[in-house]
Formats: C-alpha cells, structure tokens, sequence
C-alpha cells in the first residue's frame, strides 16, 4: 500500500510517497479500499504549521475490506467520509466586505482568509462561526438528521459535488499547491 507522509513541516515540497504493509483490521475497525481522498485545507495547514509530522487523512472513499465488530458496515460496503467545511478560496474577506452596515457573516468550519479587525468595527459588521464536532458533541440527534439530509437530496439529483481538480497519489504536492493557494472553486481529489 501506498501512503503520503511527510517528515518536517512545510509546503508541498515536503511530501513524499511510502511503501508500507497492507493494514488489518482489529475487531471494532474498518479497513477501507481508498478510491479517491479528499484534500483539506487543515491537513494543508497541519503540514506547514503542525506540531510535527502526524498522519494525514479525513475524507475518503471507497470499499470495505475487512473488518468486524462495527454495527452498520459489511465487507464491501461503499463509504464515503464526507466533510461539510470545505475552502473553496479565500472567500472570508469579500463576503465581509459584502455585508451592509450592521451585518453578520455564519463562517462554517474550516474556510480560509482572515478579517481586518478595522472593517468590521467601521461598518458595525460580525462574523460568527461553529464546527460540526461540537454539535455532534452536544446535540447528536440534531447532528445526525443534518448529516442524513445532503444524503437525500444527493439522492434526488438536487445537489451534485463540485470537483476542481483530480490528481494522481503521486502528485499530491501539485494538489496541496491548489489548496494552499486557495485556487479551487471545489474539491481537489487524490486518486491511488
């Protein structure tokens, strides 16, 4: 199996590709057959400013291969790991500057770009935001009817992902260059 690790924090350039073992699963665990991984924006920035090297990883896709103990998965179940708070550029300033006087911006999750303290003071303007984790943390059953909704309408042809760009495994660097130079307007994929 193939994986991306890196050794010291930094750009793109400290990425590189490893030869490892296939993983088992322990029971209560899943090993899933990844057919395409999403790049994120805080694995980006764990790379550049992280405390050292740790795994990489969040969303993926792909097919169940082994695992048991886990109530709602079965060998060759397709499963998707699907994140709401995608970067689509550097969107934080625009949207503030947007806004009428008075007016308040819902930052979701993990968006990129910074505010002037300055242009919200002048024009009586706030930003506010949250993450999922917490409402999952405090209000599970709120949480999972929001997480089961882009299901359906996924479902019904009401909403379709947005793919910037596909790479290979191999380009991953070329991929964590998009993201970190907030030039997608969607995912960026890596592909094994």
């Amino acid at each position: 199996m193939r994986r991306v690790r890196y050794r010291r924090n930094g750009g793109p350039e400290v990425l590189f590709l490893e030869q490892v073992p296939e993983p088992t699963a322990g029971v209560g665990e899943l090993v899933v057959r990844t057919e395409a991984i999403g790049v994120t924006l805080p694995v980006v920035r764990k790379v550049r400013e992280g405390s050292g090297p740790a795994p990489l990883g969040g969303e993926v896709a792909g097919e169940v291969g082994s695992g048991e103990g886990v109530d709602g998965f079965a060998v060759g179940d397709r499963v998707t790991g699907l994140c709401f708070g995608h970067d689509y550029g550097d969107l934080l300033g625009p949207s503030v500057a947007a806004l009428d006087a008075g007016g308040r911006l819902v930052a979701y999750s993990s968006g990129g770009g910074t505010v002037n303290a300055y242009d919200l003071l002048v024009g009586a303007k706030s930003v506010i935001g949250f993450q999922m984790a917490r409402i999952a943390l405090r209000r599970p059953e709120l949480y999972e009817a929001w997480r089961q909704e882009p299901w359906a309408l996924f479902g019904a042809g009401r909403i379709r992902p947005v793919v910037h760009a596909t790479f290979a495994l191999a380009d991953t660097s070329a991929a964590h260059s998009v993201i970190e130079s907030h030039a997608n307007r969607g995912k960026v994929v890596l592909v094994p």
